[in-house]
């Protein structure tokens, strides 16, 4: 956790998609779905938590060209997002002019204190080191406010398929995935108390999407969320 930039996303800042999409093709599930997926997952937890979206602020750690957020502007909050990778930032400025963009640094969250009302990070935390992790979580917390949420969404290390996706991307080369247990364990220490978890794409798709709500207990969904409120 020391570089202020990071070249390797930055060589991906207009070919991320594509690259994921490759990656994803054998499974017959797009990369566009997998995102909105994440992103109504995202506004239903802090529906769950807060009775409007009204007002509140939420902050993207690790946004990359942006691709979430394209589907979280049009609700009522403020959005700010964050990632090392400068390339990307401009590229998601662009695609979604009407977000915050911050370029950040590996060390620290570039915003103050409290300043929060919803954090989350997607298929971030593989990319730390793991004895960074619980950093990286107390980085979430300083800046969530006191009831604020935090929302982890990851790879599920459990499921064959998704580690044959993460085994065919580049940029994920040095990943190390992550377990639910795991995660909860690093949150606790990082002084979040995790609240509720589900289990999400177990199917490609679009037409059987409920399946991820009947079976959100199972774990032997694709990915991950992991809700957790600030203590």
């Amino acid at each position: 956790m020391s570089s202020t930039t990071d070249p390797e996303f930055d060589e991906y800042d207009e070919s991320y998609q594509e690259v994921v999409e490759n990656a994803m093709k054998f499974s017959g599930m797009s990369h566009d779905y997998a995102t909105r997926v994440k992103a109504k997952l995202i506004i239903d937890a802090a529906l769950k938590r807060f009775d409007s979206l009204s007002g509140r602020s939420i902050l993207d750690i690790g946004c990359g060209i942006g691709l979430t957020d394209a589907f979280l502007q049009d609700q009522p909050w403020r959005i700010s997002s964050t990632d090392v990778s400068p390339k990307s930032i401009a590229q998601a400025q662009l695609r979604n002019p009407g977000v915050n963009y911050v370029v950040g640094t590996e060390d620290r969250l570039p915003f103050d204190d409290q300043e929060f009302d919803v954090c989350f990070t997607i298929c971030v935390m593989h990319h730390v080191p793991p004895e960074n992790w619980t950093t990286f979580l107390g980085e979430m917390r300083r800046v969530l406010k006191p009831g604020g949420i935090a929302m982890v969404l990851e790879h599920n290390p459990v499921n064959p398929l998704t580690r044959l996706v993460v085994s065919r991307i580049p940029f994920d080369a040095n990943a190390v995935l992550l377990g639910r247990r795991t995660l909860q364990r690093h949150m606790r220490q990082a002084g979040l108390a995790p609240a509720w978890s589900q289990y999400f794409l177990f199917s490609p798709w679009e037409r059987l999407g409920g399946v991820d709500r009947l079976l959100g207990w199972l774990p032997l969904g694709a990915q991950y969320l992991v809700a957790a409120e600030r203590e």
